[in-house]
């Protein structure tokens, strides 16, 4: 569900930046993300800073340590069969290093452990 959240919410991001899609609404959502719709969803800060997050130990082993990755650069990161489109699996991914390390994590973690610790 969190998946499919996304897609959406990078089409519309996408959408709402491309003139092209405001003269013509006919075009098809794909089953993915598409490397220009990403590109353009990216120009949104907030998505910017939230991808690049997600994906900073993969940017630290790959580019470097100081790295200011463009856009293109974090598909080409979430793109592991390099066919120019962020599938379903690539985007879980991407969720699943979202959630990875976030303050809801750590208190269902916490919560887990406090409740092994006094139930054993």
């Amino acid at each position: 569900a969190m998946t499919e959240e996304r897609i959406k919410t990078i089409h519309d991001a996408a959408k709402s930046r491309s003139w092209m899609d405001r003269m013509s609404s006919q075009q098809p959502e794909t089953d993915g993300i598409t490397r220009a719709e990403f590109v353009v969803a990216c120009e949104e800060p907030g998505f910017y800073r939230q991808v690049r997050t997600a994906l900073r130990p993969k940017i630290k082993a790959e580019l470097g340590e100081e790295a200011a990755p463009s856009p293109a650069q974090l598909f080409a990161l979430l793109d592991l069969d390099h066919n120019g489109l962020l599938d379903l699996e690539e985007l879980q991914r991407l969720v699943l290093l979202e959630h990875n390390g976030s303050f809801a994590r750590y208190c269902v973690d916490t919560l887990a452990l406090s409740t092994s610790a006094v139930f054993g």
